[in-house]
C-alpha cells in the first residue's frame, strides 16, 4: 500500500510517499565457491520449511514531478528451516536508491535502483554474512483506492541482482 498525503503532485509541485509490502519470492540463489545453490538447496533436509518470502520493507521518498518519484527502497528474501539441532536460515537483502517512472501519470510504473546488498546464512555452529552491492529492475501497476485522497495498492514484479565482490558468496 502505497500513500502521498495531500495534493497531488500535478498541482502542488513536489510531495512524498511512503509504502510497504509482502508476497513471495522466486529465482533466489546464490554462488558460492563457483557452484550455484538455490534456496531450495541450502534447506535440503530441514523440516518446518518456511515459504519463501519477498519482503518491500520500505519504500519512501519524494515525487518529484507527476511521472517521477525518487527514493529509498529496503527489500528482502529469505526462508528458514529446522534440522534437529537448530534453525537454518538464508537472506539476502538489498537497500537501494530507486527511480519510478510513470509514463501516463497514473497505473503502469517502471523502477530501477542501486544500492548496497548483503547477504546471511546461518545454521547451527555456521553463520557467514557478505556486503556488496545491488541493482533491481521492477515493473508494476498502481490501482487507486479511495476518491479525493492518493491512496494505492501497488502490484510489482522486481527482479534484482547482487555481487559481493572478492568473497566467495556471489
Amino acid at each position: 500500500l502505497t500513500f502521498t498525503p495531500g495534493a497531488n503532485a500535478q498541482t502542488s509541485g513536489v510531495g512524498w510517499y511512503i509504502g510497504t509490502g509482502l508476497g513471495f519470492a522466486t529465482g533466489a540463489e546464490y554462488s558460492f565457491n563457483g557452484s550455484t545453490v538455490t534456496f531450495g538447496d541450502h534447506l535440503r533436509g530441514t523440516t518446518d520449511k518456511s515459504p519463501l518470502l519477498g519482503l518491500n520493507l520500505i519504500n519512501v521518498g519524494a515525487t518529484l514531478t507527476p511521472n517521477w518519484m525518487l527514493g529509498f527502497t529496503s527489500t528482502s528474501a529469505a526462508q528458514s528451516g529446522r534440522v534437529p539441532f537448530g534453525d537454518v536460515r538464508v537472506q539476502i537483502n538489498n537497500y537501494l536508491v530507486t527511480g519510478t517512472w510513470f509514463p501516463t501519470t497514473e497505473g503502469l510504473f517502471l523502477r530501477g535502483g542501486a544500492g548496497w546488498a548483503n547477504i546471511q546464512s546461518e545454521s547451527p555452529g555456521f553463520s557467514d554474512q557478505a556486503n556488496g552491492t545491488a541493482i533491481l529492475f521492477g515493473l508494476g501497476y498502481a490501482l487507486r483506492i479511495g476518491t479525493g485522497v492518493n491512496h494505492h495498492i501497488t502490484f510489482t514484479f522486481d527482479h534484482s541482482r547482487q555481487s559481493y565482490g572478492s568473497s566467495t558468496t556471489q
